[in-house]
């Protein structure tokens, strides 16, 4: 971050790109340092440590963004880790299928560890690939020229699936029942045809009105509402 941000210096420009998610991150960054200065911790030594781990993990997300935030660099930047968690998976498998008691077949896992893949603890690596899901269902259902590529997208996608079901969590292979449909059912209604644009006329201004558009995002708010009050 320090690199980059001296980069720009040294160029004479630097410019932020803030997405709308930041706000609520920083919302619970400050919620953190009123907790850690103000004395409201029960355990100020293990909320300090917490406070650290946020900024860092702040400060990581704020360059991503920055660096691939729009453009070619995004799709890049999205195929690549699509890429990343299908051969993660196909490794988890091979690795769940052969298990010796080993991790990496070489170091002995911890006594009372239920390791999956490169994570010591199986529920660890699901909550990493579901949130990866919806990189590689939004790479499945893009509308492309060549079938063999979104081939690929979706085996990579169905063997994502495939390791979390062999991987025998149960919290994870519940979420993964409740995002998957939510994930399809939310694509198929992006990809529906396009929203008629009616013209209004108030007080001899014109503007463009899409009834059928704001019909969706609230049908797809309602749908997000309810995967949070099932989850």
């Amino acid at each position: 971050l320090a690199a980059w941000l001296l980069q720009g210096v040294m160029q004479g420009e630097l410019n932020f790109h803030l997405p709308s998610l930041a706000f609520p991150a920083l919302a619970i960054l400050a919620l953190a340092c009123l907790q850690t200065f103000a004395g409201l911790s029960v355990y100020p030594p293990a909320t300090r440590e917490a406070l650290w781990e946020l900024v860092a993990a702040g400060g990581l997300f704020f360059l991503l963004v920055n660096q691939f935030a729009a453009g070619r660099r995004r799709e890049t930047f999205a195929s690549a880790l699509v890429l990343f968690a299908f051969l993660l998976a196909v490794f988890a498998i091979l690795q769940g299928m052969s298990f010796g008691g080993k991790i990496y077949w070489f170091w002995t896992a911890p006594p009372g560890s239920s390791p999956f893949g490169p994570f010591i603890n199986r529920n660890h690596y699901v909550a990493w690939c579901l949130m990866v899901l919806p990189l590689a269902w939004a790479k499945f259902s893009e509308r492309r020229p060549r079938p063999e590529v979104r081939a690929f997208w979706g085996l990579a996608l169905l063997v994502l699936g495939i390791s979390i079901l062999l991987s025998r969590s149960r919290a994870g292979i519940g979420l993964f029942l409740l995002a998957f449909p939510l994930y399809a059912w939310l694509s198929r209604r992006g990809r529906a045809r396009p929203a008629r644009v009616h013209l209004e006329r108030v007080h001899g201004s014109t503007f463009a009105h899409h009834p059928e558009r704001q019909s969706r995002d609230r049908e797809r708010a309602l749908a997000l509402g309810l995967g949070l009050v099932l989850l």
